[in-house]
């Protein structure tokens, strides 16, 4: 049904949109086949399978194809982990980060045969591909989806059979139970009460996040987030407190309720400590989150990041006292729609008083803004009821989509200069003077046509029907809480590009941008030699560690 509905849906896309294009972008990344979409079209992960940006493109697709929505909860539900592996970070009931097909063509074995063979090294492979599950995030934004899918078309689909990755028959609801009893083991066996990662071994990501570069999860002062312990990032806190309390909706049954109860209270428990121990009072905002120093005690990131966004896009205020909700709610507003962190194109992933803390534009660093995080910020606002701020975000979204097309992310320097299309400086056989061209130093050119951003910007196209009206008129402003209006007047708003000639001023400075490469990952690698000396044994043992984190047994 999927796939009759993927043809229906963009037989007429050129009727309705030149390039970039939306529904076109869409289009190329799905496969139509019962792996149902691709990640990307770009050439680094063309054809693989990934659990976090699948269920975010599931979750964009949900209120527009619910069949094609269906499909993509079953294909994750089959690659779900079963059965503990220390090699690949498999766990029971764990969503998977990335399959990696095996190269099939002379041309994929070509440009991905090494990138497999390294892959398949570090995480071991499997007849049909590389499975690795190092990511915490997606577990309980699987079960956050599964519950939206079910408010919005009903319990059916938990009803739904299937054969798990070991050939063994299982349902949607069994899969999701799972999800959720991985979920509690790990929050449950938390020290400090947090959803937490802690990689396996050395050649896992560091990371397992969206925002999962090295340097991602920093301290103000430069020094990486201990990753020979446990970290709880805040957003991740958002994901499992939502999980936890949609676990009423997936499980309603008697037989369930035990299990539904102790979700709860691990809930109120996650709640409590977000607002009893993120909250950085002298900042009046909340810290990115919580590591362990290297006598295993617990201690605050500080780092002021745009992560506590994902606070509002969840359930995690609707319990508290309506001034506290208040009071929460309009300090992350007023500190994201500011210059720290605002650009034409969205918000920054940290603040620009961290400018220069790596010495290099890490791409989850100051100068990025990464546009599957937009859509779902502007989402946070609008579920909020702060429309003005919901909609400014979505024009800057649109306008950087409607220049640049549906990339993974943006650079953006400290002056909000936007590198609108980057490409490799030692791409390039000529040789560029600095003050000809904006230099980048990074270490990632962004994928072109990332799944997650087409589909989230023909959800936004679709909210708005911008191809009915001349441009988007933003909301002024007026909501129940009054200080939007002040954080908006603030701001130049935006408006959307209704123009071949405004886009054409836009695209004419894409080429003023070259991202370094080189020296970008020279500087990285600085950070990686850091990493690399501080590295001990991360074996896991069968009883608590010095961090107070119990991972994954190797399995026999």
């Amino acid at each position: 049904m999927a796939v009759e509905l993927r043809n229906s849906v963009f037989a007429e896309a050129d009727q309705h949109f030149s390039p970039p294009s939306a529904y076109k972008d869409l289009y190329a990344i799905l496969t139509g086949d019962e792996d149902v979409l691709q990640t990307s079209t770009g050439e680094n992960f063309g054809r693989m399978r990934h659990g976090r940006d699948t269920r975010e493109i599931l979750k964009h697709l949900l209120p527009l194809m619910p069949d094609i929505v269906a499909d993509g909860i079953v294909m994750l539900a089959k690659l779900q982990g079963t059965q503990p592996d220390f090699k690949s970070e498999e766990e029971p009931g764990r969503t998977i980060h990335e399959k990696r097909p095996v190269p099939t063509s002379d041309q994929e074995t070509n440009r991905n045969y090494f990138s497999y063979q390294d892959a398949a090294s570090k995480w071991g492979e499997r007849e049909d591909g590389v499975y690795y599950y190092g990511s915490v995030d997606a577990t309980p934004n699987n079960a956050n989806l599964i519950a939206e899918y079910v408010l919005r078309y009903g319990p059916e689909i938990l009803d739904i059979g299937f054969d798990n990755k070991d050939g063994n028959p299982t349902t949607i609801r069994e899969s999701v139970y799972a999800n959720l009893k991985w979920l509690e083991g790990r929050v449950g066996n938390s020290r400090v009460g947090f959803l937490e990662y802690k990689r396996n071994h050395s050649e896992c990501i560091e990371n397992q996040i969206l925002r999962d570069s090295l340097t991602s999860v920093i301290h103000p002062n430069g020094e990486l987030a201990n990753h020979l312990g446990p970290i709880a990032t805040i957003e991740l806190q958002a994901f499992a407190y939502d999980a936890f309390r949609n676990s009423r909706i997936l499980f309603p049954e008697a037989k369930y309720q035990q299990d539904v109860t102790y979700w709860q209270k691990l809930a109120r428990q996650i709640r409590d400590n977000v607002f009893e121990n993120l909250w950085m009072p002298d900042q009046n905002y909340f810290a990115m989150g919580m590591d362990r120093n290297e006598n295993g005690d617990p201690r605050l990131i500080k780092t002021i990041s745009s992560l506590p966004i994902y606070l509002l896009g969840s359930q995690i205020f609707d319990q508290l006292h309506p001034d506290f909700k208040r009071f929460y709610i309009e300090a992350i507003g007023k500190r994201v729609f500011s210059s720290e962190f605002l650009t034409d194109i969205g918000i920054r992933c940290l603040s620009t008083v961290h400018q220069g803390l790596t010495g290099f534009q890490d791409y989850h660093g100051v100068d990025s803004v990464w546009k599957v995080e937009n859509i779902a910020f502007a989402d946070a606002f609008r579920s909020k009821k702060l429309i003005g701020s919901a909609d400014e975000l979505n024009i800057r979204h649109l306008n950087g989509v409607n220049t640049s097309g549906d990339d993974e992310f943006g650079y953006v320097g400290a002056d909000n200069n936007i590198c609108y299309s980057p490409r490799a400086l030692d791409q390039f056989p000529h040789d560029f003077q600095n003050d000809d061209y904006l230099i980048i130093v990074g270490t990632n050119i962004p994928e072109i046509v990332q799944g997650w951003t087409a589909s989230g910007t023909y959800r936004v196209k679709n909210r708005h029907k911008v191809w009915e009206s001349e441009f988007l008129t933003p909301d002024p402003g007026s909501s129940e809480y009054e200080s939007e209006s002040e954080w908006l007047k603030k701001i130049d708003r935006a408006r959307i590009i209704r123009s071949k000639v405004e886009l054409k001023v836009r695209r004419q400075q894409a080429f003023a941008y070259l991202v370094d490469t080189a020296q970008g990952i020279q500087l990285d690698q600085k950070f990686r030699l850091k990493e690399q000396a501080r590295l001990e044994d991360v074996r896991p043992d069968p009883v608590r560690d010095r961090y107070g984190y119990i991972p994954v047994l190797k399995s026999a």
